[in-house]
C-alpha cells in the first residue's frame, strides 16, 4: 500500500506528528492532499526539548517538514484487513510459463531470407 493512499484512510482517526525541527502535534486527521500535506484538529503542540505546550483548534502541516507519522493500532489493522485479499489474489494466480522463442530456419536475424542449399542452386553454379 501507498503511503499516501494509507494516509488517507487514516483520515477522522488521531495520528501524532513527529516534525523535522523536533516538534510534535498530536490531534485528529481532518484531511490531506497529494503532496501530503495535512490538516489536523484539536492539536496539542508539543515542542521539541518538552518543555512547552499548546493547544490550537486546528493546524496544517505541511508533507515536506513531517519527519514521522504515528497512528492509531485500529488504524493500522484495518488498512492491513483491506490489502490482504489483494495480496492473496495475486498470489493464488499462478504465472504462465513462457515458451522459447525459435526463429523460423529460412531467416536470418536481420529479415532476409537465408540462401539454401539445395540441388538446383549448387547445379546453377556448376554451369
Amino acid at each position: 500500500m501507498l503511503p499516501l493512499t494509507f494516509i488517507q484512510k487514516a483520515i477522522g482517526s488521531n495520528i501524532l506528528l513527529e516534525l523535522k525541527n523536533g516538534d510534535s502535534y498530536g490531534g485528529l486527521l481532518s484531511d490531506v492532499d497529494t503532496w501530503m500535506n495535512l490538516k489536523l484538529e484539536n492539536v496539542i503542540i508539543t515542542k521539541a526539548d518538552g518543555s512547552q505546550f499548546y493547544s490550537a483548534a486546528e493546524v496544517y502541516a505541511r508533507g515536506a517538514f513531517i519527519k514521522n507519522i504515528r497512528f492509531e493500532e485500529q488504524v493500522l489493522t484495518a488498512a492491513l484487513e483491506s490489502v490482504q485479499p489483494i495480496q492473496k489474489q495475486y498470489i493464488s494466480e499462478q504465472p504462465e510459463e513462457k515458451k522459447p522463442r525459435t526463429h523460423k530456419k529460412h531467416f536470418n536475424g536481420k529479415g532476409k531470407k537465408k540462401r539454401q542449399n539445395n540441388n538446383n542452386n549448387n547445379r546453377r553454379r556448376n554451369r
